[in-house]
């Protein structure tokens, strides 16, 4: 099986909970090779996942800072990410994009954007 050029994608097999096999490289995979005996068993009752590992990109709109002169507005932030984990992805955070946009929301540097003058920056 194959998942694309590079490494864009990786293949993770579950057997009854457990990862069993992380295929991580392109070109095609025997999962006997893989797996010796247990493959059969993993074919039929395991399961895969396949992530997307390529840079994502996100924007948050309207996020309220106070400019200089005290006045609400609202800036936006692009930030990217990227999995660097696939186990820890799946399984260690339920919601890993939106942990992530709530952290990028909160940094203290989204506070001192709008407070320094144009002509310093």
């Amino acid at each position: 099986m194959s998942f694309g050029r590079g490494r864009l994608s990786v293949a993770l097999r579950l057997l009854f909970g457990k990862v069993v096999a992380i295929i991580d490289d392109p070109g095609l995979h025997i999962l006997f090779f893989a797996l010796g005996l247990k493959a059969p068993i993993v074919r039929w009752l395991g399961r895969l996942y396949v992530l997307d590992m390529r840079i994502d990109q996100q924007y948050l709109r309207s996020q309220p800072v106070n400019s200089e002169e005290g006045a609400p507005m609202g800036i936006g932030i692009w930030y990217e990410m990227f999995i660097s984990d696939p186990v820890a992805f799946l399984f260690k955070n339920a919601d890993p994009r939106g942990s992530l946009a709530a952290n990028v929301s909160k940094l203290p540097s989204v506070g001192c954007c709008a407070r320094s003058r144009a002509n310093e920056r």
